[in-house]
């Protein structure tokens, strides 16, 4: 009807102005399914987040994933609509803001984290500048095994190193939290190429260790 188009229409008119995660839904007059419109940016939407997307649509409405149909152009906002079939009993009260919420979470990228972490060590404007600055790739290995928290020492790390003349080879010893007292984390921070392991091993065994795993990771 004209009452239910009329303030989603507007409500994607303002998006032009500032883009960013919105959701519009409408419900079956039956209670059957859901129909959602839901708008991210183009820059975070692949087939991963839209199943995201999805089930969180479908867990939010007491409901199932039945469709999705996404569109995507030349404007910053890629638009999904997904329909959500409703499984029996009342259908539950739904904060739009919390889902959108919830969608802006689930849609985040190592990246994204990355630069909040920048942000809450060298405040917002020093931390922008940092990450401009350096423009630091990290290979998706790295980012699947070590926190972005991780990756703001590690980048200073390798910034001190290359402020230092001589040998440009640095290590930091560590451990996990949840880590065995016996166990002991070594990274090696190395300007140029990568060091091989016949090279470390030997002065690990010296050392009275036991070398279980490496891991190397262009920076």
């Amino acid at each position: 009807s004209e009452t239910d188009l009329f303030p989603i229409a507007l409500g994607i008119l303002r998006l032009g102005e500032r883009p960013k995660v919105k959701v519009f839904v409408r419900f079956d007059r039956f209670d059957r399914f859901v129909s959602a419109l839901v708008y991210v940016p183009r820059d975070r939407y692949d087939t991963t987040a839209r199943e995201k997307i999805h089930e969180i649509l479908a867990k939010a409405f007491n409901g199932r994933m039945s469709a999705s149909t996404p569109t995507i152009d030349e404007s910053a906002l890629a638009r999904v609509y997904y329909i959500v079939g409703r499984n029996e009993g009342p259908r539950p009260h739904v904060d739009l803001h919390t889902l959108e919420g919830n969608i802006r979470e689930a849609i985040r990228t190592w990246e994204d984290s990355f630069s909040d972490a920048l942000a809450a060590k060298h405040g917002e404007s020093e931390g922008a500048q940092i990450e401009h600055a350096r423009a630091a790739h990290f290979s998706p290995g790295y980012t699947g095994m070590f926190t972005p928290e991780e990756g703001v020492t590690d980048l200073e790390e390798v910034v001190a190193l290359a402020a230092e003349s001589g040998l440009k080879l640095k290590a930091r010893a560590y451990r996990k939290a949840d880590d065995a007292h016996s166990t002991l984390r070594l990274k090696l921070y190395l300007l140029g190429e990568v060091l091989p392991l016949s090279a470390s091993l030997p002065v690990f065994e010296n050392l009275g260790m036991k070398v279980i795993a490496e891991d190397a990771f262009s920076v």
